[in-house]
Order: C-alpha cells, then sequence, then structure tokens
C-alpha cells in the first residue's frame, strides 16, 4: 500500500511527468486516501449509516451538502455523549486503522514541508498534501471524534501546522504565502471549528482568537475576504453559533468570541459606509 502511494506521489511530483500524467497520479492518490479511510471506518465498526463514508472525492459534488453532512455527523456524537455520558475515546487501533494512522501521520508531515516515513516521499507541494487533509477532516468526524491516537494526532500535529500557518504577524513567503495554500489553511480551520469545538476548545479558542485578529491587521484584500467570509458563514449557522456560545460566551474564562465575531463584522460595515 505505501508502495503504490508512493509511485502517486512521485509522479506528481516528477518534472518530466506531463500534465496528463500527474492529474492521472493525484486522482488516484485521493481516491486510495478515501478507499483507506473507508476501510478505517469499517475496520473500527464505527457505523457506517451513522456516520458516513467519503468515498465520493468529485471536487464538483456540493461544498454546502458536505459540510451539512459532516456538521450532522458530529451533532450526532454529541448527542450521544450528552445522553451517555462523556464520549468514550478508543486508544487501540485495528491493523487498518493503524495503517490509516500512519498515512495520517505522513500527510500531516508534508503539508509541514516535512518528509514521509512511511510513504518513503521526501518532499510534495504543501497545498497538495493539505487538501487531502481538509478532506480528511471534513468527511471524517467519527473516526477523530472516537479514535484517541486520531484525535491526539489532530490536536498536536495538525493543529500545531494550522496555527502556525495561520500567523500573519509577517510576510510569509514561497508556497505558505500564496492564495491557494493560504485559502485551505482557512477552510481547515473553518472545518475543525464546525466539528470539533465539543472536544478542541482550546485549539478553537486560539483559532477564532487569529482569526478575529487577522480583522484588525492589513492583509491584502482576498486574504481578509477568506477571513470574514469565514466568520460571516459561523454567524449565520445557528447550530455552530449555539456550540460556541455555549463552549466560549457562557464561561468565564473563556474568550467570548461570538461577540468578537459580531463586533467585528459590524465594524467592517460601519467602516464600509
Amino acid at each position: 500500500m505505501s508502495q503504490a502511494l508512493g509511485i502517486c506521489l512521485r509522479l506528481l511530483e516528477n518534472s518530466r511527468s506531463s500534465d496528463s500524467v500527474r492529474n492521472t497520479a493525484a486522482a488516484t492518490f485521493r481516491q486510495a486516501v478515501a478507499l483507506v479511510f473507508d476501510r478505517v471506518v469499517l475496520a473500527e465498526s464505527l457505523p457506517a449509516g451513522k456516520f458516513g463514508f467519503g468515498r465520493q472525492l468529485s471536487r464538483t459534488s456540493s461544498v454546502t451538502g458536505d459540510v451539512n453532512r459532516s456538521i450532522n455527523l458530529s451533532d450526532s456524537l454529541d448527542h450521544e455523549s450528552t445522553c451517555g455520558g462523556p464520549l468514550v475515546m478508543r486508544e487501540t487501533l485495528t491493523e487498518t486503522g493503524k495503517l490509516g494512522l500512519r498515512l495520517l501521520e505522513d500527510l500531516t508531515s508534508l503539508a509541514a514541508g516535512g518528509s514521509a516515513i512511511w510513504l518513503r516521499v521526501h518532499i510534495l507541494q504543501r497545498t497538495f498534501a493539505l487538501d487531502i487533509l481538509e478532506f480528511i477532516l471534513s468527511n471524517y468526524v467519527a473516526v477523530f471524534r472516537t479514535l484517541l491516537p486520531y484525535e491526539q494526532a489532530l490536536r498536536r500535529q495538525i493543529c500545531s501546522i494550522l496555527m502556525t500557518s495561520l500567523r500573519t504577524n509577517a510576510e510569509v513567503e514561497g508556497e505558505a504565502g500564496e492564495p491557494s495554500f493560504r485559502r485551505l489553511v482557512l477552510r481547515s480551520v473553518a472545518h475543525i471549528i464546525r466539528l470539533y469545538s465539543s472536544s478542541l476548545i482550546t485549539e478553537c479558542e486560539v483559532f477564532l482568537s487569529m482569526l478575529l485578529k487577522a480583522t484588525f491587521l492589513d492583509l491584502p484584500l482576498w486574504h481578509r475576504i477568506l477571513v470574514l467570509e469565514i466568520l460571516r458563514g459561523f454567524c449565520v449557522e445557528a447550530r455552530t453559533l449555539r456550540i460556541l456560545f455555549q463552549h466560549f460566551d457562557m464561561h468565564p474564562k473563556n474568550t467570548n468570541v461570538v461577540e468578537g465575531m459580531v463586533k467585528a463584522l459590524a465594524r467592517v460595515v460601519s467602516n464600509v459606509q
């Protein structure tokens, strides 16, 4: 498995590969990742009918529909936790679960600009790796909410990369400063806030504070628009707004993130007028 996936990535990065070869390699890798995580869901006995599968990896599918389905999955887990007590995280993994975790850790390393040990790939476009990570995060919520090793990888590795990439206090050079990469970072952060804020409270509080801070900074127009669009999305989604208010504004020790979002958007509107 690792050899086959590694070949796809090496073909993707090979300067001698034609456009058709690169496109085929990228599409094959994407579908293979979806199949691997579908098998993780089955092997770990996560109910398919309830938590769903991410087999459809077409970019022509409805983004809104995908987000709504993932939100429903997260709501199901939150409901079970409320009715049955604290959600019990499973520490042990099947062999298939371990394979999926190695793949996730390698993709995380590649998205950070490092190398992949299991895939035996030393370099890959960070944008491509982050694109695959975003797909996994948004389509396999139950994996991260149920399996402790995956939750730890999300908390300690993926969130760390996104926090570093989200920093805007200095000019970012190279691929990390390109609009396509910044867009994927912001979309991934939005997915984590929407789908995992119940379990990653501290990380989501940091993300939200960084997004609010970005509205005060002198950023390129496209960057400001992306940040404002994410904040607006949170404000018009009743479920997201309710959860954020419950976890943050209603707790004296936490940041009033909903109040901060409303004030940030109001300030932008008043400046436009």
